[in-house]
């Protein structure tokens, strides 16, 4: 995945005041960035299918999937789960 464009993108919806600067004048934010000028295009585009093979996505891919993809299995076997303990004092439900 393109880390940078990521990064871009993470940016741009989460910093106030960010989008409505990205949407008043696209080319001077992304002038401002160090994306690629292939990366800007796509981004200027609003084509879905540009900005996900910019993102290095396939088409129709979700950014999820890719992190998924790249998170490494856990070692850690996992922990079982402690078995109950009886309270003390109490009476089983038997009749004598």
């Amino acid at each position: 995945m393109n880390i940078d464009l990521s990064n871009f993108l993470v940016d741009l919806v989460s910093q106030q005041g960010r989008i409505a600067d990205f949407l008043a004048d696209p080319g001077r934010v992304l002038d401002e960035s160090s994306l690629t000028a292939e990366e800007k295009s796509a981004l200027l585009s609003g084509d879905g299918a540009r900005i996900r093979k910019a993102l290095g996505l396939a088409a129709g891919e979700a950014a999820a999937s890719v992190l998924n993809k790249s998170k490494k299995p856990s070692k850690r076997k996992p922990t079982p789960k402690p078995a109950k303990k009886k309270k003390p004092g109490r009476k089983s439900n038997q009749k004598k």
